[in-house]
């Protein structure tokens, strides 16, 4: 089955990935988003360590996988974004196992080709940031926030920034009340987006840096606010935006391993 913005698709067989020597999964892969056509994207590559630059798109209705071209650079944490436009926006990420991490971003636009292009400032974000999450906002712009900036995951970003896919370019964003990596942020039915735990590297001994937090970012207005901490801390957990309004949070490593519910947030 396929799950919001990253789900996953059973394969019955080994998948090799095309460009990504010495690459290979078996039974799932976990795919970056679905496009309105019904195609899949994946630019994600793990299995033998190899950190890809190249992804690919599948098709449901022909069950065939095609090969992309490269992106700028490889990477992993990185996101991979579906823009109101049909492009696909790639941002930042970790480029090698020394802990390397990059402000590149590129865009994909597979109804024309399967090659990928800098976007906007020449190719650059504002800051360079893994782990981090990019949403897409009800205006069409894609909200970066957080992400962890150096190789041993010490220094966790405060900072945001917004891509407007209409001039192609990058501006800055509010500073989050708490600088973190391996959140969520998912945007509500009132418009706003609520960035759910994740992990600060600090507190080692005490939380492991797992957190609890939760803030709401508001695009109308540009700010950022508190919300009631969620009850336990996890991170790389997942949330799901239902009907009337509650956002549900699977899984997620940190204190428990059960699913709960947040209550309304406005």
């Amino acid at each position: 089955d396929f799950k919001e913005h990253r789900g996953t698709y059973s394969l019955p067989a080994t998948l090799h990935l095309k460009g990504c020597l010495a690459c290979e999964m078996k039974g799932a892969l976990p795919c970056d988003y679905c496009h309105a056509s019904g195609q899949a994207v994946c630019s994600n590559c793990h299995g033998t360590g190899m950190i890809c630059s190249k992804g690919e798109v599948y098709d449901p209705l022909a069950n065939t996988w095609a090969p992309t071209g490269a992106m700028d650079v490889p990477r992993f944490n990185h996101t991979a974004t579906l823009l109101p436009n049909g492009k696909v926006l790639i941002t930042a990420g970790q480029t090698d196992a020394a802990g390397t991490i990059t402000t590149d971003c590129d865009l994909l636009d597979f109804t024309v080709s399967l090659n990928f292009a800098a976007c906007g400032n020449g190719g650059q974000m504002q800051m360079t940031r893994a782990g981090h999450t990019a949403t897409l906002l009800h205006n069409g712009r894609v909200f970066v926030a957080g992400g962890y900036r150096t190789p041993a995951q010490s220094t966790v970003a405060v900072t945001t920034e917004l891509y407007d896919p209409v001039t192609d370019g990058w501006s800055a964003g509010p500073a989050l009340i708490q600088g973190r990596a391996y959140h969520s942020a998912t945007q509500m039915g009132n418009q706003k987006v609520l960035i759910a735990g994740g992990f600060n590297g600090k507190n080692l001994f005490e939380s492991r840096g797992f957190l609890a937090s939760a803030e709401v970012y508001d695009p109308n207005s540009g700010g950022i606010t508190p919300a009631a901490p969620m009850n336990a801390r996890k991170m790389f957990h997942s949330t799901v935006l239902s009907g009337e309004g509650r956002i549900s949070l699977y899984g997620g490593l940190g204190n428990i391993t059960t699913s709960y519910l947040t209550g309304p947030v406005t």
